[in-house]
């Protein structure tokens, strides 16, 4: 893990989109021309794409916003009941979710963020690894302490998943759906994903680590095992602020886990109806060993996605479930 350092700051100075030299660079550092030469590898060895061009120097194949706490803050706090205990923006980490989960205490009782630049381990659902680029999308975990038990929190991933659909809604209006439980979708295309970590009593108290990730403006080449799509490629050059997305996704989260607490799950289901990428639709469900196809018929009061097989109608809420749409 590490905070800002020189890399940032070599960011910001190529952030304009011209050529800069490695001795130009170097002056305004403070450090040598080997040094930046080491730190351009590095950024690219985290999946940043800088041109290097011999005798005109170094460029960003397109400008970078990086993330800074105050304006996420400023773009957060129109709630200034609801402030975050602490919000932590990194440079690189393996992994924002581990991060909080290693450092949980009994006595955290507001909720806390950290976001970063970069993952080298990010994690996905069921254990897989999520693409994390140099700056090239949003990696927030947020940890909230929540008053009902693990027991009463069966849809957590469904209303994680539709705040994050509600704050990208917000500040760029597109079709987004969500793929039970929590993927964001873009005409079949995946935008982000939603990691849920629950631990404490399963009838009272207990506490969430939640990490989401949506892909923002992946470099050229960026290999994925799926289908998937980025921010960029939906608005073109009307993206909103890294900074301010984070802002508003914080925010909304925060919103969706106050109902959750206070109403439970029941207050999500009829945004769920609207936002369901698979209602009515035919689909396959893995479970373990076994396959289950069918009819998705949405979900039930718990959060459980609800599927019609040879005329009947059952409920799935395993957490190791697989869904995809069949061709």
């Amino acid at each position: 893990m590490a905070r800002m350092s020189m890399h940032h700051n070599l960011l910001q100075l190529l952030s304009n989109g011209r050529f800069h030299s490695g001795e130009e660079l170097g002056r305004e550092l403070g450090v040598s021309r080997a040094a930046v030469w080491k730190s351009i590898k590095l950024l690219q060895k985290m999946g940043m794409t800088i041109f290097a061009i011999r005798g005109r120097g170094y460029s960003l194949e397109h400008s970078v916003e990086l993330l800074e706490s105050h304006k996420i803050c400023s773009e957060y706090m129109t709630n200034k009941d609801r402030n975050l205990e602490q919000l932590l923006v990194l440079e690189s980490v393996p992994s924002t979710n581990s991060y909080l989960m290693e450092r949980i205490d009994n006595d955290w009782v507001k909720p806390r963020a950290v976001v970063a630049e970069y993952q080298s381990e990010g994690r996905g659902r069921r254990g897989r690894n999520w693409c994390s680029p140099f700056a090239a999308s949003i990696y927030l975990s947020l940890f909230y302490s929540f008053d009902r038990g693990v027991a009463d929190l069966g849809g957590i991933s469904l209303a994680i998943g539709l705040a994050v659909r509600k704050a990208i809604l917000s500040l760029m209006p597109c079709e987004l759906s969500v793929k039970w439980p929590n993927d964001l979708m873009w005409k079949g295309k995946k935008l982000g994903g939603v990691l849920v970590e629950l631990s404490g009593d399963p009838l009272s108290e207990c506490k969430m680590v939640v990490g989401v990730g949506i892909n923002y403006r992946m470099p050229n080449g960026t290999n994925i095992d799926q289908p998937w799509i980025d921010l960029s490629s939906i608005v073109g050059d009307n993206l909103p602020s890294r900074n301010e997305l984070t802002g508003a996704l914080i925010e909304s989260i925060l919103d969706a886990c106050s109902v959750l607490d206070n109403s439970g799950f029941e207050q999500f289901i009829e945004e769920w109806s609207l936002a369901d990428a698979v209602v009515n639709q035919k689909v396959s469900l893995q479970l373990g060993n076994k396959r289950i196809d069918g009819i998705a018929r949405g979900i039930d009061s718990l959060g459980s996605i609800r599927i019609e097989s040879d005329g009947v109608v059952r409920s799935y809420a395993s957490g190791e479930v697989s869904l995809r749409v069949t061709e």
